[in-house]
């Protein structure tokens, strides 16, 4: 099968798009989004065992029923030192890599959110006090807690550099986020024309945007639900079964514990954190 790739980026519309191609007949979907299968071990992330590394073995994480494609999206790819270099290695500079961005301080408010949704910090911290805790830093050393290093992560330029090096231009796509939202169906257009995926599968198609910001009915209730789904992930036996099961169930939960409006958020908290990358170098 042929691979695609989506390493990036965090807060950045990768469910979303990730969901536009797994729909696609021609391309296999994995037993859950975010493989991790070539994250660095010291990475802040788990993995769900401890792999050897072959494309057989990559290639058994998939549903496959003799489909084209095959497609994940684990989006810290893209902040994993070692990770450009390991699917270069296993599955050859022939996998297609994709990253979607955002504006940096428009994920930078995404990422405060979610530390609050997920019950990581307090409702009541200040978009201030989230800054002071970030690491600044421009380094592959990340902090244990995966909110404390979305500040520096959003220095693009710095983490796209070891990709560009080792995948061909033909190979690597850059998506704008807001293109993503807006006009859809023109950005699978244009990746399956550069895919070689049939484009047709998506005239008609409904395009429904995943992971949108939304606010917590009850802070304990929805810290309960985060630890659940990210510790399930690596314990549940890989089957479509229980995949096929257990989505309706977390769909239904989910849509009972948050409200299907997020936080506004106002021009001066932009500002502020764009005044902050620029401290760092980043425009």
């Amino acid at each position: 099968m042929k691979k695609i790739i989506i390493a990036g980026s965090t807060k950045c519309g990768t469910t979303s798009l990730f969901n536009y191609l797994v729909d696609h007949p021609d391309v296999a979907k994995p037993f859950t989004k975010e493989t991790r299968y070539f994250l660095d071990s010291t990475y802040p992330l788990p993995k769900s065992k401890k792999y050897r590394y072959s494309e057989g073995e990559y290639d058994a994480l998939f549903f496959n029923s003799g489909e084209q494609f095959s497609c994940e999206a684990t989006p810290d790819y893209m902040y994993s030192k070692g990770t450009p270099e390991r699917i270069k290695r296993y599955l050859g500079e022939e996998a297609f890599i994709i990253f979607l961005l955002r504006k940096p301080e428009e994920r930078f408010l995404s990422w405060h959110n979610h530390a609050i949704q997920t019950g990581a910090i307090s409702k009541d911290q200040s978009l201030e006090q989230f800054i002071k805790i970030q690491k600044i830093s421009k380094d592959y050393d990340f902090f244990p807690e995966q909110y404390m290093n979305s500040f520096v992560q959003g220095d693009y330029g710095f983490y796209l550099k070891p990709w560009e090096k080792l995948f061909k231009k033909s190979h690597m796509f850059l998506i704008d986020t807001d293109d993503l939202k807006n006009f859809p169906d023109k950005v699978m257009k244009s990746l399956c024309v550069n895919l070689d995926l049939d484009s047709s599968f998506y005239r008609g198609y409904r395009f429904v945007e995943s992971n949108v910001s939304e606010n917590p009915r009850s802070m304990l209730l929805s810290k309960m639900y985060y630890w659940i789904t990210r510790n399930t992930r690596l314990v549940l036996p890989k089957s479509q079964f229980v995949v096929r099961v257990l989505r309706p169930v977390r769909v239904f939960v989910h849509k009972r514990l948050f409200s299907e409006k997020g936080t506004e958020r106002c021009v001066d908290e932009l500002a502020l954190i764009r005044k902050k990358y620029q401290e760092i170098g980043v425009d």
